[in-house]
């Protein structure tokens, strides 16, 4: 028996302002996914903005 790979990958961050202060709006993200810790060229890129865009608040998002 096989598991099926997961379709997608959720992921919550935190977004700050350079004091500290948690953020909430609505921002745009750019993720991108390297085979490598360092260079290379992405093997996924996904950009979250205009009706897509991610919606912070009080400094949590999940995508």
């Amino acid at each position: 028996m096989w598991a099926a790979v997961p379709q997608f990958i959720l992921y919550q961050g935190k977004l700050a302002d350079s004091t500290g202060n948690p953020l909430s709006g609505t921002f745009s993200f750019r993720f991108k996914f390297f085979a490598q810790a360092t260079g290379g060229t992405p093997l996924f890129t996904e950009q979250l903005s205009g009706g897509n865009a991610v919606t912070v608040v009080n400094g949590i998002y999940t995508v």
